[in-house]
């Protein structure tokens, strides 16, 4: 599995259909749902007629290393292939802590020892979801990363956009958000 089909199929998915939940939890919730959103997208992932795992592991250490991935999956068609996840929301309407966050996420697994830690066959990427104030996380990026043209995104609403490259024109046109970078 491709790391911009899962996010497209599997991440975004899950946004559109619990959208009024994950609006009211990006809206009222200091922390604690990123993990409610692994485990949602868990469960996607193995619904009947899905890819489905033959694992999947919450804060998972990158191999030898001391550094923690938010999860990883195995898929079951692809036996061979990990997805390696580091995964943001955005929290409490807080656009610049997420896009913060997002770049920290970046930065720690374009290191040569990160990327070069997992095996040949696997994915790697960054994920944020955006329910609310995508377009303010949309400025953010284009002003505070250097290197935001790398990032795809998907605006998320009745239907799911095709991915998007990030550019200063982009715009949620106040729908949801995914935005992903993806390593290999």
């Amino acid at each position: 599995m491709r790391f911009n089909n899962f996010v497209r199929k599997d991440v975004c998915g899950e946004v559109k259909t619990k959208y009024s939940t994950m609006v009211d939890l990006a809206r009222n919730i200091k922390g604690g749902w990123e993990g409610w959103l692994q485990v949602q997208i868990y469960l996607r992932l193995n619904k009947d007629g899905e890819v489905g795992t033959q694992s999947f592991t919450r804060e998972e250490y990158y191999p030898g290393l001391l550094t923690r991935s938010d999860f990883t999956f195995v898929p079951t068609n692809a036996s061979n292939t990990k997805t390696w996840v580091e995964l943001k929301v955005l929290r409490n309407e807080d656009a610049d802590t997420a896009v913060k966050e997002f770049m920290e996420d970046i930065t720690k697994i374009t290191k040569n020892e990160v990327k070069n830690s997992i095996g040949s066959e696997d994915t790697l990427g960054a994920i944020l979801v955006a329910p609310v104030k995508a377009d303010d996380v949309i400025n953010g990026l284009t002003s505070e990363f250097i290197d935001f043209e790398r990032i795809y995104y998907f605006v998320v609403g009745d239907d799911i956009s095709q991915p998007q490259k990030l550019s200063r024109s982009s715009t949620a046109s106040g729908k949801a958000a995914v935005f992903y970078w993806t390593v290999k």
